[in-house]
């Protein structure tokens, strides 16, 4: 009866820490399915017509010398 009930506890402790796991990482897979969503559509419109054109993950310059990462712009 022992064992039963130190493998339903281990059970439901390994339960938990892939629980935890999972939730840590849902912001992770979220955002990730948010970007593959937006490149979707953006390639849907490139496309679709020959005067847009997009670009990825383009480093801008700043006046202060340093610069900033864009994933897309669409011209």
């Amino acid at each position: 009866m022992n064992t039963n009930l130190f493998y339903t506890f281990l059970l439901l402790f390994l339960s938990a820490l892939l629980a935890r796991w999972f939730k840590s990482k849902e912001a992770e897979w979220l955002g990730s399915l948010g970007e593959y969503k937006v490149r979707k559509e953006i390639n849907k419109i490139e496309e679709s017509s020959e005067k847009y054109k997009s670009f990825h993950d383009l480093y801008i310059p700043k006046q202060d010398g340093s610069s900033a990462n864009r994933s897309y712009y669409s011209f």
